[in-house]
């Protein structure tokens, strides 16, 4: 089991990331909307809205960066595995 837990944490760190990527997003996404349903002023909404906009785009490009991190994390992985399994 114990050799499991590396490889077990490297697979989900992940997706806790992105989980909480995503959670801040849906509560700026909140945030825009309840200030929306107050009657605020047009200019403060545009500006959130931006700002909702700007961390969206972020977001997705550190998804993306996770990924690409995940995936050099599991071939490297496999590189390990293969090179213990060959007796080197």
């Amino acid at each position: 089991m114990a050799e499991f837990l590396p490889i077990l944490l490297v697979l989900l760190w992940p997706l806790f990331l992105l989980s909480a990527l995503g959670g801040a997003g849906y509560l700026a996404w909140r945030a825009v909307r309840a200030l929306e349903a107050k009657g605020v002023s047009a200019p403060e909404l545009v500006a959130l809205r931006e700002r909702v906009e700007l961390l969206e785009e972020q977001l997705e490009a550190q998804s993306a960066e996770l990924r690409r991190v995940a995936d050099g994390q599991q071939f490297t992985e496999k590189l390990l595995e293969n090179r213990a399994g060959k007796g080197l």
